[in-house]
């Protein structure tokens, strides 16, 4: 499900970084946002890889408009969802 999140950037959390099985080097970091709307509510997200970071160019007190997509993941019989922002579309 892919859906719109619209707000002020209120915190950055710190980077993560690694490097996978395949030898591949991987980056992301969360942000928390305070939604635009009534009730001001407030979301984390991660962005994922180094490019789509870039390309956000995420700051805090920023003002945006993202597409995110929610995941949701089961591990030992826990469930736990994520929201991912998407790259931007490039025009």
């Amino acid at each position: 499900m892919i859906v719109k999140v619209k707000g002020v950037i209120e915190k950055a959390l710190e980077r993560k970084r690694g490097v996978s099985s395949s030898g591949k080097s991987w980056a992301s970091q969360e942000f928390v946002i305070k939604e635009d709307n009534e009730r001001q509510t407030i979301l984390c997200f991660e962005v994922f890889g180094e490019e789509t970071l870039a390309e956000l160019n995420l700051q805090v007190g920023k003002n945006v408009e993202l597409s995110c997509v929610i995941e949701c993941r089961e591990w030992n019989g826990k469930y736990y969802t994520k929201l991912k922002a998407l790259p931007p579309k490039n025009t």
